[in-house]
């Protein structure tokens, strides 16, 4: 296994030149998204005030279509959170894509349900833990933290998947590596402590930096189980 200041040294090295296209990634689809709630939220508080009568003390029921954009915002967040980890982990393979094929890779090629059911229950499993003991739900974050990229992985390679075959992987994949994954990210705690202190806009290097290295985390985890199993 690469030491922490090796993988952080690959991930910088896959941002060097590309640390726009890395920011974008992750800033330019959460704000669409955000734009879209709050324009759908106005519009239907505005439909609703006049619709509604000020004085009669009722709440118009088309307050209730409210919670519509929130459920869609969700759904969309889902598929934005699922672009990333697959974005970030081709920047490190060296396979970038251009930032529109990369900010929607989970939408595009029937994927999304896969990400949005493997991720329902991964939620599921680890609330669960999470219900018996706060350490043991940590400990199980940690098991399942690789899903997503083995989900990737399993979709661009053709496997066959289901909703929990991708958490099993990952929870064998991190089997004696989950120390290892919690101490780096303790590593980033004075990073975050010196994006904090700039008003949050730090957090512009710093998450596109965690992001790689995550992804440069498990690549290196799958290129020594194959190893080991050869």
């Amino acid at each position: 296994m690469k030491t922490r200041k090796e993988l952080k040294q690959e991930a910088k090295d896959a941002l060097r030149g590309n640390w726009g296209w890395a920011i974008a990634l992750f800033v330019l689809p959460y704000t669409i998204i955000s734009a879209v709630l709050y324009a759908l939220i106005f519009v239907i508080a505005l439909i609703a005030s006049v619709t509604s009568d000020p004085y009669s003390g009722e709440i118009s029921p088309v307050i209730i279509l409210i919670f519509i954009p929130y459920i869609l915002t969700l759904f969309a967040y889902i598929g934005v959170h699922s672009s990333l980890d697959s974005s970030y982990l081709d920047l490190i393979r060296g396979k970038k894509e251009d930032l529109s094929l990369a900010s929607t890779y989970a939408f595009r090629e029937k994927r999304y349900w896969k990400f949005f059911l493997t991720g329902l229950c991964q939620s599921i499993f680890t609330f669960l833990w999470t219900l018996l003991l706060y350490i043991p739900g940590i400990i199980k974050t940690y098991s399942y933290f690789m899903t997503s990229y083995i989900l990737k992985d399993d979709l661009d390679n053709g496997n066959s998947t289901t909703a929990t075959s991708s958490i099993t992987k990952s929870r064998a994949l991190m089997d004696g590596h989950k120390w290892d994954f919690f101490v780096l990210n303790l590593s980033f705690l004075g990073w975050a402590f010196l994006a904090t202190c700039t008003l949050g806009i730090g957090y512009f290097w710093l998450i596109p930096y965690i992001r790689a290295t995550y992804a440069a985390f498990y690549n290196d985890l799958v290129k020594n189980a194959t190893v080991e199993t050869e």
